[in-house]
């Protein structure tokens, strides 16, 4: 790992408009707590004052110094992972991994972003993570949908209700569309074993 660099105490990453910097480790420290605890990433950023939108910006700096770092050094992203393992096994908490010290090759004003995106990730995916071992836990019993309905809408594409949609070439599809019915409670939890498979094997 290379050699810990200062942040630039002058540069004010996450400015507004106003000259006010609304970013800092302890405000972006509540909302990945919030979202650790099942908030929605946009409604967690909104209880602490900070819009959606300017959430949104901060996490996408974060994505493009990622790319960056990728041109010099190979997989930049583990590399911001062990950083912050190393914190939680020393017994840190999240505001003092967002106060890391800036490593190379990222850019000292970028490194904060990094951290928040990495963080906030990080942080959905251990949520979902316990929704799905709790629904397994459950099997069928009554209190898996509850479970079910929060994944449905917090992960879309891994689970969410995919259903036919209707074109120019196949019209019928939209009458197949209105008709689909949920899934059964054995097909939601097939379904659940089969994604912890490909998980599990990196499929």
């Amino acid at each position: 790992m290379a050699p810990p660099s200062v942040p630039d105490q002058n540069s004010n990453p996450g400015r507004s408009s106003g000259g006010q910097s609304k970013f800092n480790a302890v405000r972006s420290a509540l909302i990945i707590s919030k979202v650790q605890l099942g908030s929605y990433v946009g409604i967690a950023a909104e209880s602490v004052g900070i819009s959606r939108w300017t959430l949104n910006r901060w996490r996408q700096r974060g994505e493009r110094e990622l790319a960056r770092a990728s041109e010099f050094v190979d997989y930049p992203d583990v590399l911001v992972a062990d950083i912050v393992d190393a914190i939680e096994d020393a017994g840190g908490t999240i505001a003092d991994a967002l106060r890391t010290p800036c490593v190379e090759p990222f850019q000292p004003e970028e490194w904060p972003f990094v951290l928040l995106m990495h963080l906030l990730k990080r942080a959905r995916a251990r949520v979902a993570c316990e929704v799905v071992e709790g629904i397994l836990r459950q099997g069928i019993k009554d209190k898996w949908t509850a479970l079910a309905w929060y994944l449905e809408r917090t992960h879309p594409e891994e689970y969410g209700r995919h259903r036919p949609y209707a074109t120019a070439d196949h019209p019928e599809e939209a009458s197949s569309r209105d008709a689909a019915k949920a899934p059964t409670a054995e097909e939601v939890i097939e379904r659940l074993r089969e994604y912890r498979e490909k998980v599990k094997y990196g499929a």
